[in-house]
């Protein structure tokens, strides 16, 4: 892939017994939990931290007043708060966040979810409820929670991680799991990658009935790099179409996510 010319953008489920709260924590390690009775009567847990919570809360009070008022937007975040407590429990079980990293991701996908089912379509069209949660994660990862990232970044730890969840996904233990291969990088373009060939978020959204929401949410991918300092690069995904999404990473150079090459909206590529 050459990146020369581009430039950073602007700113199965398996059956499973009961877990008692005491051992739940202690596998997850959070101070939130939700435990819930999901689709084809499997037990599923589903975790969102207090912290994370609140901060996205505070977030998108924040950019739905600049949309639609203070009053209007108390309101509408309220609506959205019910709400997550309804995507939460729609969560597929992909494993805990201690054998599955990447399942930390899923409850941002509930929030995304939750918003895009409250404003769309009565207040707003998909684009802007994706620009509406892009600003929200953005603005999010702008204070303590981005600094948390870039304080915490190991690039050698990650690399390991990410070689044994391509691995695991390998076995596709989980069939709304993420499927995914781990890529060496040369140093020069890239450090280390992953070709994701299938997405749990994008399974997650389909089969709630969202599928036009999964490319922005895509784009929050590049929030967190930016956030973190890993450099992404990527020009694929599966959400435009594409046979796999080519996540690439270089820590310290600006992230670059191609459909917003030029900015706000987003040029999808709609390409096989």
């Amino acid at each position: 892939m050459n990146n020369q010319n581009q430039k950073p953008i602007p700113d199965s489920e398996s059956k499973r017994k009961p877990l008692s709260r005491r051992d739940f924590l202690k596998i997850t390690g959070v101070t939130v939990a939700t435990v819930a009775v999901g689709a084809g009567g499997y037990t599923v847990v589903k975790t969102l931290t207090q912290n994370q919570l609140e901060a996205l809360k505070s977030a998108l009070a924040q950019i739905l007043a600049k949309q639609y008022g203070e009053t209007k937007a108390q309101m509408l975040n309220q609506k959205v708060q019910q709400e997550l407590e309804t995507t939460l429990a729609q969560l597929p079980y992909i494993g805990t966040s201690e054998e599955n990293k990447w399942a930390d991701n899923m409850p941002s996908a509930a929030f995304g979810l939750a918003t895009y089912r409250v404003l769309v379509p009565e207040y707003a069209t998909v684009e802007e409820v994706g620009r509406i949660i892009y600003e929200t994660l953005q603005l999010d990862m702008s204070g303590l929670t981005g600094i948390a990232m870039r304080a915490t970044y190991n690039e050698k730890a990650i690399i390991e991680k990410l070689k044994a969840l391509a691995a695991r996904s390998q076995k596709r233990q989980y069939p709304e799991d993420w499927v995914m291969t781990f890529v060496e990088g040369n140093g020069q373009d890239f450090t280390y990658g992953v070709d994701v060939t299938e997405c749990a978020i994008q399974k997650y959204l389909t089969a709630q009935g969202a599928p036009d929401l999964t490319r922005y949410l895509c784009l929050t991918d590049y929030v967190a790099s930016e956030a973190a300092g890993r450099g992404l690069v990527r020009d694929k995904t599966l959400a435009e179409g594409c046979a796999l999404c080519n996540f690439r990473y270089k820590q310290g150079r600006p992230s670059y996510l191609y459909p917003l090459r030029d900015g706000w909206p987003p040029k999808f590529v709609d390409a096989g």
